[in-house]
């Protein structure tokens, strides 16, 4: 009770810190000592995770505005969710390091959900926008990994995903990892399926096609949206040297 509690903006800079720190031990192949450093990042913004429970504290402690340092002019809930679709991909790549896929896809899956169940059906692009089509995308690839493992091997946590949303399988998560993975992400994509063995799915190379034809197409159709109130040269023009 002597201590003050740490304001909004220390709090987020220490998680942001701590993940930071989490990077360069997970690049350091230490993916268990890395996921202890973003079990505590979560902590930071008052989310307590005790193996697969997580309770999520203080969310009317975020709303306040943060007024200096690296989150300057944003509110405390807009970079609380930022920070947390962050952690969880990273957590969700360290249990694929670890081969513990049932952990890796419960907790991939659960932030799918609450994407795509519990919040408005925008609130998906809001955050490919807001925090990045890239965190977003790895958090469905991470997930795709995981749930692609559990196939190989025909593991029994799989009937906790039968019939969910669409995205029961690894085949419907590839083809969201194409929609928010396209261009130069595809590099990234495909170290990564590397790393873990695994040849590119036959849903992601469809989507990915299908995604380049769409971009194909605009490009084709782009003329068609210039301006065309241009006049003809020489129409409207006025001879008033004699008037």
């Amino acid at each position: 009770m002597a201590k003050p509690a740490d304001t909004v903006q220390k709090c987020c800079e220490d998680c942001a810190e701590l993940i930071t720190q989490g990077d360069q031990i997970f690049a350091k192949g230490d993916a268990k000592n890395a996921m202890e450093l973003y079990i505590q990042a979560f902590r930071s913004i008052h989310i307590i995770i005790t193996g697969r429970t997580r309770r999520v504290l203080g969310d009317p402690f975020f709303h306040d505005g943060i007024e200096s340092g690296r989150f300057s002019g944003q509110s405390g809930t807009t970079v609380r969710v930022i920070l947390r679709i962050k952690l969880v991909h990273r957590v969700v790549a360290a249990y694929i390091k670890l081969s513990q896929w049932e952990e890796a896809a419960f907790w991939g899956m659960r932030s799918i959900r609450i994407m795509r169940e519990n919040m408005e059906t925008e609130f998906e692009e809001f955050l490919s926008e807001f925090v990045g089509a890239e965190d977003v995308g790895l958090l469905y690839l991470h997930t795709a990994i995981a749930m692609k493992k559990m196939e190989d091997y025909d593991s029994l946590e799989l009937a906790h995903y039968g019939g969910w949303n669409g995205l029961e399988g690894s085949d419907q998560l590839f083809t969201m990892v194409a929609k928010y993975m396209k261009g130069r992400m595809q590099g990234l994509v495909k170290k990564e399926l590397d790393s873990n063995k695994i040849g590119i799915p036959e849903s992601l190379a469809k989507a990915w096609e299908g995604a380049k034809k769409v971009e194909s197409d605009k490009d084709s159709m782009r003329h068609l949206n210039q301006d065309e109130d241009t006049e003809v040269e020489g129409d409207g023009d006025v001879d008033r040297s004699s008037s």
